[in-house]
């Protein structure tokens, strides 16, 4: 199945990630079983997004080469297409620093419902079949996201050695923003998206106030509260669309006022020792 394995593997990375920050059994680890367990964690991350590209050029070739049986067989494939269901998994339960911005630490995973008709699916409000396409540009994200999320809070883990993760980090919430860009008007119907987009915001300009970068925090913060005004709107507009159910399941209302504060804090904030403000 399209987009499976990439699926599997994605779902792997984020299950290792999440016993990485915690700790297994709340046991102490030595600096050695945390490089095997980070590095384990990337491999499966990094072959996910392999899988999913490979995906994507698939369909991207068979979209080009329009012959009658690659239409019929895009057909084919649309048809036994199953939609992934995209759910978050809490990595880290508290922000990372103790400071005083908040960090978005869930990570995405997604699976397939064999039945989209089956009670479980029906009371978690899931989104209607979207083309296969949008599936995989969606799941791209995803773990784009995850992968920046991993060296986020793996610097924040070594702050004295982090300087190169917060860096790999930046660069991988700025291509999830990147692979997004294209499908901006489908913010409004694939929650995944959304969420991925707030998420990446916020958790760049986290890094880059750590990192002195005001004015690049503060353009990151913007964007964030720009979307974060747009969504409140369409809520109070429309409270019980199917959509907006489920994007309150995606961001709780703590995370949602964390993001918030955020933007207040650096967008009105006189910056008198900004670089202290992820500091415990």
């Amino acid at each position: 199945m399209i987009l499976s394995n990439a699926l599997e593997l994605n779902n792997k990375g984020v299950s290792l990630m999440t016993m990485n920050a915690r700790g297994e059994g709340g046991a102490r680890r030595n600096c050695g079983e945390e490089d095997d367990d980070d590095d384990a964690t990337i491999q499966a991350l990094t072959a996910s997004l392999s899988a999913v590209q490979q995906d994507i050029r698939d369909l991207a070739g068979a979209e080009g080469q329009m012959t009658c049986c690659n239409v019929a067989m895009q057909q084919q494939q649309q048809q036994r297409h199953r939609s992934p269901i995209f759910l978050t998994h809490t990595v880290s339960d508290q922000s990372p620093t103790g400071g005083r911005l908040f960090i978005f630490t869930k990570a995405v995973e997604a699976i397939f419902c064999v039945d989209d008709t089956s009670a479980s699916v029906k009371a978690e409000g899931m989104a209607p079949q979207r083309p296969i396409m949008d599936d995989a540009i969606a799941c791209s994200a995803c773990i784009i996201f995850n992968m920046a999320l991993f060296y986020h809070l793996k610097s924040l883990r070594r702050v004295q050695a982090g300087e190169e993760d917060r860096a790999k980090a930046q660069q991988l919430y700025r291509l999830a923003l990147q692979v997004m860009e294209p499908y901006a008007s489908s913010l409004d119907t694939n929650n995944v998206l959304l969420l991925i987009r707030l998420a990446s915001l916020n958790n760049l300009g986290c890094l880059k106030i750590l990192n002195g970068e005001l004015q690049e925090a503060r353009s990151s913060f913007m964007g964030l509260m720009h979307l974060l005004n747009t969504v409140e709107e369409d809520l109070r507009l429309s409270p019980l669309s199917s959509s907006n159910c489920q994007f309150r399941a995606f961001l709780n209302e703590s995370e949602w006022s964390g993001m918030t504060s955020n933007c207040l804090y650096v967008l009105f904030h006189i910056f008198v020792d900004a670089k202290t403000a992820l500091a415990a």
